[in-house]
């Protein structure tokens, strides 16, 4: 999980938005601009968001994800999950959402979810319109599109 605040966003930059979450970045910069010390300083300017992706995969997940939830900095303001909440080639059964969409229910923080290849566009089984209708009912109301 990372930890982004307007101060830190340079380094996590390419990271982020390679796991295309551009809008969040935009909402984090803030209208910042680079070198605006004054503004650095200003922390009632500052957003604060952690941000996760990749999990849970695997059985050990399903008990590491809801304690990194548990733990969460109460300076978060919001949390976005990148995606992939199964692994690839896994199947896209409604369980899989339903768990996830649990997981998340018991943040305290907004959480903004982006939907990742491997629970929707690589799913065969049910096909990629089925675990869509899954991830709309389960998790729409932390959806970021």
């Amino acid at each position: 999980m990372f930890k982004i605040t307007r101060a830190a966003i340079g380094p996590v930059w390419i990271a982020v938005c390679l796991r295309s979450i551009f809008p969040v970045i935009l909402l984090a910069w803030n209208s910042a601009v680079p070198g605006d010390e004054s503004a650095a300083k200003d922390v009632d300017s500052r957003v604060t968001f952690y941000a996760m992706g990749d999990v849970p995969y695997v059985a050990a997940e399903d008990v590491m994800l809801p304690q990194q939830i548990a733990e969460l900095p109460q300076d978060a303001e919001f949390v976005v999950h990148v995606g992939d909440i199964k692994g690839e080639g896994s199947p896209c059964n409604e369980a899989v959402y339903m768990k996830v969409a649990n997981m998340l229910s018991r943040t305290v923080p907004p959480v903004f979810i982006i939907p990742g290849d491997n629970e929707w566009n690589d799913c065969v089984d049910p096909d990629p319109v089925q675990a869509w209708t899954y991830w709309r009912k389960h998790l729409r109301h932390h959806l970021l599109l």
